[in-house]
């Protein structure tokens, strides 16, 4: 996808001038990587598990993380969707995680003020960011809900409409009204194939991990086992 290539180039050209790329995942992480070649770098990985990194060549990136304190239940895509509606780019914040209770976030610290000061209330309730040691995740493990669902063919719409429950043709109006996220590009061909690994969002229902193709059945039909971030 060309928005793929356009951040790979601009990572690329951040790092050459000695400069952090970024939160980075995905296959543009890959991409990175794979350009930067025997170049010497260091990544900055939050987590084991940790989908977004942040690739370096000098300095070590300055970043903080934001335990959010909110009083009322909310979700992962209640948390993105704030962020994004602080016009926040998607690469100056990194995983959003939820551990014993808490939703936690890894910005990078030049925009902990701003986001500290701006960040007064998700979806209805009212919240506030409090930066916490980048230790205090030192044992998170990512945790998913697994569910399995049967599906004809591996094309995305057909993919996302039994994994959210929704008709092809919702489907359709969701890819139109770019609320789909494919590996980290809005998501604007409705017959792209799904690959074992690939992560998707859709809005107002979180993220989702294709996991694998367990098998088939009678009729031919593929059984896939999906996982949804908490």
């Amino acid at each position: 996808m060309r928005g793929n290539q356009y951040k790979q180039e601009k990572y690329m050209g951040k790092l050459m001038r000695g400069e952090c790329s970024g939160f980075v995942s995905g296959n543009i992480a890959s991409m990175v990587r794979m350009q930067l070649g025997k170049l010497e770098f260091s990544t900055f990985c939050p987590f084991e598990s940790a989908d977004k990194v942040i690739f370096y060549t000098k300095a070590k990136p300055k970043v903080s993380l934001c335990k959010i304190l909110c009083k009322g239940e909310i979700t992962h895509a209640m948390v993105l969707g704030t962020l994004f509606g602080l016009s926040l780019c998607d690469d100056v914040f990194g995983d959003i995680v939820y551990y014993q209770g808490y939703f936690y976030v890894y910005v990078f610290s030049e925009i902990y003020d701003y986001l500290k000061q701006e960040l007064v209330q998700i979806g209805k309730y009212s919240a506030r960011i409090e930066e916490v040691p980048l230790d205090s995740l030192a044992d998170y493990q990512r945790e998913f809900l697994t569910k399995k669902v049967i599906v004809s063919s591996l094309r995305v719409d057909n993919v996302i409409s039994r994994v959210i429950g929704d008709s092809r043709d919702g489907i359709l109006e969701r890819i139109r009204e770019q609320e789909v996220i494919l590996n980290d590009d809005i998501l604007k061909k409705k017959h792209t194939i799904l690959r074992e690994g690939d992560r998707f969002s859709v809005r107002g229902y979180g993220k989702f991990l294709f996991d694998r193709i367990e098998g088939e059945t009678k009729k031919g039909h593929l059984i896939l086992v999906i996982k949804k971030y908490c």
